[in-house]
């Protein structure tokens, strides 16, 4: 059945970086230490990946997605494949005077006869010339190398490989479903396994990568690029907290984790390709897209603003950075508040006014957003309230949009009035701005809701999308409150409550909370808001 799983998977790949990330995978679980993956510029001299092999010699590998190459095909690629082979390796890693590399051609299909005549006849006089000789890697050698790897990580139990042939076999237009999505993460794992050997540990890290490449497949190819960045970041975040569990040094999972973050990257890159070209967002009928226009030019702002700010938490200079300016001012008008999920997006899109010198209007969206939820969620409000962070854009959208329908939604039986997940962290970003006359003319209505706050136990279970363990904490705002204590209270550099991990990649805080908006709490916003003012 793997074998199945793992040709069926190889095949549909229509473009090599289709399974490039699997693929550096599996290299690193062989032992190699990966130096480069291409970003696909024109520097990069015939080689997608570059790695030091177990016996130190470093490697170069050049990946195609073609299903039959031909000698015209060959003919085609051939000047990669010169360069591949030619063009000694420029890496700091590797010494100047190596010798020579080893060269690898690796395509998910099949090379004809003549083509294989063809790097035979090369590869007799390669050695004469000085020059590597010419390795190929095929369909074959692929399904090989990734079924011994990770085959028996396939999940076993009914439900689980249920689970896994729904998720593969899904409809990549829609939304990628988290939750499922965790529990198969976390079967792959063995999560709940009772002391894992450490060799099953890093080939479950391994394998973990490697399924979630099969599984999100269908949003690279529909090129649902807020799907694909979702998964990469749910991996990144299953990883974390696998290995916090375990207590695993970084050398065992650092490579996948950095792998993932290959793909996030990606993913994120589509998404600008596609949403920057283009001037009409409308999908379907326009008289009907109304609030699911709103909702999705929403997440697009908060998505773009956190590949801005995550670029600069990572000091990058960002060469889309004007495009992304001009997005917003273009499309801020359409942004919409829909439930307490929408929070990390609008946070984003604050910090990203706010590092391009529009505090007033960064401040005066929190504002917007604070005096939307002590409205809609205030005991004697007569709306229906705004969903907590743990209801999905679709759960709230159905609520809305099936008004009058009884049993379209489970969503519509919960009362949602009389607290708020993200009401504490907004009152806290403003008194760091030092919005004192602001909140003060709130604070009548921000006294009449809790402030609710679910803290997973352990903390590493932060990390998942279900806590089964954690503690509820609920608390009403001081009536009336003292300004020196609200503002130690903000100011406060309070980290024990952040996952170790996290403390240490604060740019991906932002994109876990866009992904996991039940995880915003008052100390991770405190967290990034110092990150982000440095």
């Amino acid at each position: 059945m793997i074998e199945r799983v793992v040709e069926n998977w190889l095949t549909n790949t229509n473009e090599r970086g289709g399974y490039e990330i699997a693929f550096s995978q599996l290299l690193a679980f062989q032992g190699h230490r990966i130096l480069h993956k291409s970003s696909h510029g024109p520097m990069e001299q015939g080689k997608d990946i570059i790695t030091i092999a177990p016996d130190g010699v470093p490697c170069a590998y050049q990946l195609k997605a073609e299903r039959d190459i031909n000698l015209s095909t060959w003919r085609k690629i051939k000047g990669e494949i010169d360069e591949l082979i030619e063009i000694p390796i420029q890496h700091p890693s590797v010494a100047n005077d190596f010798p020579n590399h080893r060269a690898y051609f690796v395509n998910n299909g099949f090379l004809k006869d003549t083509v294989r005549r063809a790097i035979h006849d090369r590869n007799r006089v390669a050695p004469k010339r000085g020059l590597p000789i010419l390795n190929v890697i095929q369909l074959g050698d692929l399904v090989k190398d990734f079924v011994e790897v990770h085959g028996r990580f396939l999940p076993s139990e009914p439900r689980d490989f249920r689970r896994f042939l729904e998720l593969y076999a899904i409809d990549g237009t829609v939304n990628l479903p988290a939750g499922e999505f965790s529990a198969f993460l976390l079967s792959i794992l063995g999560f709940h396994d009772k002391a894992p050997k450490k060799s099953e540990v890093k080939r479950a890290i391994a394998s973990v990568l490697i399924f979630a490449n099969y599984v999100l497949a269908p949003y690279r190819q529909t090129q649902n690029s807020v799907s694909l960045i979702n998964g990469w970041v749910l991996v990144a975040a299953h990883v974390l907290a696998f290995v916090s569990k375990a207590q695993l040094p970084k050398k065992s999972w650092g490579p996948t984790f950095d792998l993932c973050v290959e793909g996030i990257e990606e993913g994120f890159s589509r998404l600008l390709s596609e949403v920057l070209t283009r001037d009409d967002f409308s999908q379907g009928d326009p008289l009907t897209d109304g609030m699911v226009y709103r909702t999705r030019m929403t997440l697009l702002l908060g998505y773009l603003t956190a590949y801005e700010n995550y670029r600069h938490l990572k000091n990058e200079d960002s060469e889309t950075r004007e495009a992304i300016e001009h997005f917003v001012e273009a499309q801020k008008s359409h942004l919409l508040f829909w439930s307490e999920s929408a929070t990390p997006a609008f946070l984003s899109v604050v910090w990203f006014l706010e590092r391009h010198n529009r505090q007033l209007e960064a401040e005066q969206v929190i504002l917007s957003i604070a005096q939307a939820i002590v409205t809609l969620n205030g005991p004697a409000s007569k709306a229906p309230g705004l969903a907590d962070p743990y209801h999905s854009i679709e759960d709230v959208l159905r609520k809305y949009l099936s008004v009058g329908q009884d049993g379209l939604d489970d969503i519509s039986q919960e009362d949602f009035k009389g607290h708020s997940y993200s009401l504490q962290s907004l009152v806290e970003w403003l008194a760091r701005r030092l919005r004192r006359q602001s909140i003060a003319r709130l604070w009548k209505e921000i006294t009449r809701l809790c402030y609710s706050e679910f803290i997973p136990e352990p903390l590493w279970a932060t990390y998942l999308w279900y806590s089964d363990r954690g503690e509820l904490h609920h608390r009403f705002p001081g009536k009336p409150e003292s300004w020196k204590d609200l503002l130690k209270r903000a100011r406060a550099e309070e980290i024990s409550g952040v996952p170790e991990l996290l403390r240490q990649k604060p740019e991906f805080v932002l994109l876990f909370l866009l992904v996991y908006p039940h995880r915003v709490r008052p100390n991770l916003v405190a967290f990034l808001d110092r990150a982000l003012d440095k």
